[in-house]
């Protein structure tokens, strides 16, 4: 079995609290907790206790919407390295933090689906999201060579546009009837949310 532990059936019970329970696992569905779980531990009927258990579990049951995106996944060229094309979207509508933080600026990373979930207030400015790409993603991974974003207004306008000229980002913006451009950073919404709703309930 390698490296993995063999564990005895009545401590299954705090397997599945670490790997799907806990804030960080986030009550995400089977084959992330199969993931979880197979990755240091073993037992007979693995999988088949880990399924029943997810499918069992009230929390999700009650915090999940059910639903399922009817986006089709990114028709754009997959990247030769980590965060030379990202995702860009943001996600509004939380209550405000003790900082005054009410909305996600999302980054995901086309190659390695790696999130940076960077808060932010629903007034920033064009100016100010900037400020966060600089202080996030340039610091961090230096500046994408493409950048893809719905139409927000921060996003469309000269100031914007003029700092992609000027570090020679590719700014690529979905158009209308072709939300798809965009559909990574709408599943990584949909993820942090279920998340989200999963630990705050």
């Amino acid at each position: 079995l390698g490296t993995r532990l063999c564990v005895p059936e009545y401590n299954l019970w705090k397997v599945f609290q670490a790997c799907h329970d806990a804030p960080s696992a986030g009550h995400l569905g089977e084959t992330r907790t199969m993931y979880n779980v197979r990755k240091d531990f073993y037992w007979p009927g693995l999988a088949q206790d880990v399924r029943r258990y997810v499918q069992s579990c009230h929390v999700c049951s009650t915090t999940k919407d059910g639903k399922h995106l009817s986006l089709p996944t990114m028709a754009l060229a997959v990247p030769h390295r980590p965060w030379h094309t990202c995702t860009m979207d943001f996600l509004s509508g939380f209550p405000k933090s003790e900082k005054g933080h009410d909305t996600l600026l999302v980054f995901v990373c086309k190659f390695s689906k790696m999130c940076h979930l960077i808060p932010t207030v629903k007034t920033l400015t064009s100016t100010g999201c900037i400020e966060l790409i600089y202080d996030n993603i340039f610091k961090y991974h230096g500046m994408p060579r493409v950048i893809i974003s719905d139409r927000d207004i921060r996003f469309d306008n000269s100031i914007f546009q003029g700092h992609m000229k000027k570090f020679n980002i590719d700014h690529r913006m979905s158009t209308s009837g072709h939300a798809e451009t965009d559909g990574q950073t709408e599943r990584a919404n949909r993820i942090i949310l279920n998340m989200m709703r999963a630990y705050v309930g």
